[in-house]
């Protein structure tokens, strides 16, 4: 799933960036990491920012967001590129991935 349209707005506005400088790039999948144990990565880099998501309401959960229910093939249908740059405008098509947002967002 492309992080720029599977990911809300108050998820990139929690971690300061720009939904714009996601485009396409795939979400990473949040069911199984292998990472190795570190403090660089436990503090500075994933699980840290990824904690403080979670616990965060507005960043990983926010009211009316939802995931089942959202049609995929529509959302794919509405996917245009720009006639001058080429890229796929990347906005939110309402479906929301939750934790796997907020990893795909933070790496």
């Amino acid at each position: 799933y492309p992080n720029g349209y599977f990911t809300d707005d108050t998820t990139f506005k929690f971690f300061k960036v720009d939904r714009a400088k996601f485009g396409s790039l795939r979400q990473v999948d949040g069911g199984m990491l292998l990472l190795r144990n570190n403090t660089y990565l436990q503090k500075l880099i994933i699980f840290q920012p990824w904690v403080d998501c979670a616990m965060e309401k507005q960043c990983i959960a926010a009211d009316g967001l939802v995931l089942n229910g959202c049609d995929q093939k529509e959302m794919h249908a509405l996917l245009k590129r720009d006639p001058e740059s080429g890229s796929i405008n990347p906005i939110f098509y309402g479906c929301h991935r939750f934790d796997q947002s907020a990893l795909s967002t933070i790496l």
